[in-house]
């Protein structure tokens, strides 16, 4: 929802099940034990140019391996992505509308 998508925001919390809270911005991840992820994704997604290895070696310290920070930053990606083929979607509509 930090993008103002609430729509997309509520499609993937719907099937996210015991993980849906976590579509609120004020959700740490803390409940889940996921404040490290859900504190990288968020910096990866809101501040990019501002990683550095101390926060790889974060989510390793956490637990999480190589191969999963990975899949996060594939997924994060991925949503930016979507996210901006949404918005193009919309500018296309209202200019051809």
């Amino acid at each position: 929802m930090l993008n103002g998508e609430e729509a997309l925001a509520g499609q993937y919390a719907a099937d996210a099940g015991d993980y849906a809270a976590l579509a609120d911005p004020s959700d740490d991840g803390a409940g889940q034990r996921l404040a490290p992820v859900v504190a990288f994704m968020d910096k990866v997604a809101a501040d990019t140019r501002n990683v550095a290895a101390p926060d790889i070696s974060g989510l390793q310290a956490a637990g999480i391996a190589d191969a999963d920070i990975v899949r996060l930053c594939e997924l994060n990606a991925f949503l930016a992505y979507q996210l901006r083929v949404i918005a193009g979607l919309r500018l296309m509509k209202e200019v051809y509308a």
